[in-house]
C-alpha cells in the first residue's frame, strides 16, 4: 500500500556522534548499510505481487562484509558491501520515496526496531569515515532524514547460490553497456528482446544479432578489461561461527 513508500522528514539531523563502544546496546538494529551500495541493486529488485519475496534486498553476513543480494527471476546481482554490517540475514524494502540528501554527506538506511515497530530510516551524515557501527549507536528517529515502515518483508529468499557455476569457464568478449540498448532501438523494439553475438575470441569484432530481426543487423566491437580467474571468494557462503564454550570465554 501507499504507507510503504511514504516518508515522513525530519529537519534534524546529528551533530555529534558518540564515539564507538561496545557497551551500546544495538541488538535491536537488523541492518545498516550505506544507501549507495543498496541503490546498486534497485535494476534488479522484483515487483511481482505473487513472489513478493523478490521485492527486496536479501541481506546477509559475509566474509569480509555483509552480502547483499536481489533478483527479479530474469536477472541477478550481488554485492559486497564492506562498510555494512548487519545481525542475522532477512530481506530489506528498499523505499520507493528517498529524501533529499546533501551531496557532502553520506546517507545510510539504518533497519531495526524503533517505538516498537520494525523500520527502516534514512539518516545522512557529514563524516564519511563514520562506521556502521557508530551509525547504529547513534540511530534513532529524532535523527533520521525520512523514516519507512514494512522495513522487512516476510518470506524465504531463493536459493540463488545454487545458479553459481563450479567454475568461470573460458572468458566471453566484453561489451560497452552503452552500446547494447542502441541495437534492440535500431530494431524498433521497445521491450526487452534477446540480443545475440557471434564471433571468434573476445577481442574479434562480434556480429550482433537483435531478436528474430532479418532485415537488420550489427557489429560491435569488444572492449578491453580485466577478467576474474574464479568466483569471488565474498560470494560463497561464510562458515558457521563456533560459539565459544564458557572456559574458552573465560
Amino acid at each position: 500500500g501507499s504507507g510503504r513508500t511514504r516518508a515522513m522528514s525530519l529537519p534534524l539531523e546529528f551533530q555529534t556522534m558518540t564515539e564507538h563502544t561496545d557497551e551500546i546496546d544495538i541488538s535491536h538494529i537488523r541492518l545498516v548499510a550505506p544507501l549507495d551500495d543498496m541503490l546498486r541493486l534497485k535494476p534488479f529488485i522484483g515487483v511481482e505481487e505473487k513472489r513478493y519475496y523478490l521485492n527486496g534486498i536479501r541481506f546477509e553476513q559475509g566474509v569480509d562484509g555483509v552480502l547483499l543480494v536481489a533478483t527479479d527471476g530474469h536477472r541477478l546481482g550481488a554485492f559486497n558491501s564492506t562498510d555494512a554490517l548487519c545481525q542475522g540475514d532477512g530481506i530489506a524494502r528498499l523505499p520507493t520515496r528517498l529524501p533529499k540528501i546533501d551531496r557532502k554527506k553520506r546517507a545510510w538506511l539504518v533497519v531495526g526496531q524503533f517505538a516498537g515497530a520494525e523500520l527502516a530510516l534514512i539518516m545522512s551524515f557529514s563524516s564519511v569515515t563514520a562506521t556502521a557501527r557508530q551509525i547504529a549507536e547513534n540511530a534513532s528517529l529524532a535523527r533520521a532524514d525520512a523514516i519507512y515502515p514494512d522495513a522487512l518483508i516476510e518470506g524465504e529468499f531463493p536459493d540463488w547460490r545454487r545458479l553459481l557455476p563450479n567454475e568461470l569457464g573460458k572468458p566471453m568478449a566484453s561489451f560497452n553497456s552503452a552500446y547494447l540498448a542502441d541495437f534492440a532501438a535500431a530494431a524498433n523494439r521497445k521491450k526487452g528482446v534477446p540480443i545475440k553475438f557471434y564471433g571468434g575470441s573476445e577481442n574479434d569484432p562480434h556480429i550482433v544479432q537483435v531478436g528474430s530481426e532479418k532485415n537488420f543487423i550489427g557489429i560491435q566491437m569488444p572492449m578491453r578489461t580485466d577478467a576474474i580467474s574464479k568466483i569471488p571468494a565474498w560470494i560463497a557462503a561464510p562458515k558457521p561461527v563456533r560459539s565459544r564454550s564458557k572456559k574458552e570465554a573465560a
